[in-house]
């Protein structure tokens, strides 16, 4: 019994434990097991890794990473301006509607191809029709006339409708003459009775005004 005690005591210095720690070391080994760090290893792990030499190394990889990541910008901007440069002829719907407007255009063509003896008969014929031969030095003051005359055709329409009403109303062209003056001379008089009475409504305010002030002084004047 004692030797058994011996023999399976953890405390025991004995050499047959040995097959324990080979266990627990092969345990460690392959992973299932982690061993745990004193603290001074843990110490001198934290100064290695403050070491400058290891500072560089994670530096270099860190400028690594960076250099990864702008090669893959660079290159997918690459791809976008070749695509860009070549959407001509790789991109289809871009050649669908190219060749769209090719077909148009050749239609086109072909119109003008069959009738082209049409179009040089018309080419070919004097030009007929009523038109104003203007010398080339004088298209200038030809343009500036079209402009004043635009206001005056845009009131025509206005015109013909006075024109329209005068013939309808049954009015002699020989009075209206007549009865523009008189109508002249009735707004020059209506004009000169508001002018008039206009003023008598301000010599009636500046009376009044004048009369409310002297019955104040009055009725102040007259108070104890």
């Amino acid at each position: 019994m004692e030797a058994s005690d011996t023999k399976y005591n953890p405390w025991s210095t004995d050499d047959s434990g040995a097959w324990l720690r080979n266990a627990l070391l092969l345990a460690e080994r392959t992973g299932h097991i982690f061993r745990r760090e004193e603290p001074e290893e843990s110490v001198a792990r934290q100064r290695l890794a403050d070491t400058p030499s290891l500072k560089m190394i994670q530096l270099q990889r860190e400028i690594s990473q960076h250099c990864n990541r702008l090669n893959e910008v660079n290159s997918e901007i690459q791809k976008r301006v070749l695509y860009h440069e070549t959407k001509d002829i790789l991109d289809i719907n871009f050649m669908e509607g190219r060749t769209k407007e090719l077909k148009v255009f050749s239609e086109h063509l072909q119109t003008v191809v069959s009738n082209k003896e049409v179009i040089i008969n018309r080419l070919q014929q004097p030009f007929v029709g009523d038109f104003v031969k203007i010398e080339a030095a004088f298209h200038r003051y030809a343009s500036e006339l079209f402009t004043h005359l635009a206001p005056i055709l845009s009131d025509l329409t206005s015109h013909l409708d006075d024109l329209t009403w005068v013939n309808s109303s049954g009015v002699n062209p020989g009075q209206l003459d007549t009865l523009v003056t008189d109508l002249s001379g009735a707004l020059a008089s209506i004009q000169t009775n508001y002018q008039s009475i206009s003023q008598m409504s301000q010599c009636i305010h500046s009376l009044y005004s004048q009369d409310s002030s002297q019955r104040s002084v009055t009725s102040d004047s007259t108070t104890p």
